[in-house]
């Protein structure tokens, strides 16, 4: 898959583009990836996927039955995102995947961190004054 950065002007990707956060036990979240990293719908929709080496300890979506999650981050554009909501939970299904979700769009993440907007205004050859004028 792309990076979404090859994909977008750095307006485009601020405005459209963010992740599924997707929380559940480590076995199930690689089984799940390995799925979606197979499947041609998923390939067609998604910019990339990352899973978490340590279980999170800030969880933004409430389910006891996961435990101390893992969490599976589902790179999209925000234009597609339901119908990948869509392959998620019926990949989820076939394969009897428990796990809980949320979309996060990515402007929200480089507001939180300031080195987040450091790393993307180093992405995109900028400074990070232009980061934080398009995320006003």
């Amino acid at each position: 898959m792309d990076l979404p950065y090859d994909l977008y002007s750095l307006k485009e990707f601020l405005k459209y583009h963010g992740k599924w956060v997707v929380y559940g036990k480590r076995s199930e979240l690689e089984r799940l990836a390995d799925f979606l990293a197979k499947s041609d719908e998923a390939i067609e929709l998604l910019t990339g996927l990352k899973l978490s080496k340590h279980p999170v300890r800030k969880v933004e979506v409430q389910s006891s039955e996961l435990g101390r999650p893992y969490v599976l981050i589902v790179y999209c554009d925000s234009r597609v995102k339901e119908k990948v909501e869509r392959a998620l939970r019926n990949a989820a299904s076939k394969l009897g995947v428990k796990m809980a979700m949320k979309y996060k769009f990515d402007s929200e993440t480089f507001r939180e961190s300031h080195e987040a907007r450091r790393e993307l205004a180093k992405i995109y050859g900028t400074d990070v004054e232009r980061i934080e004028e398009l995320l006003a």
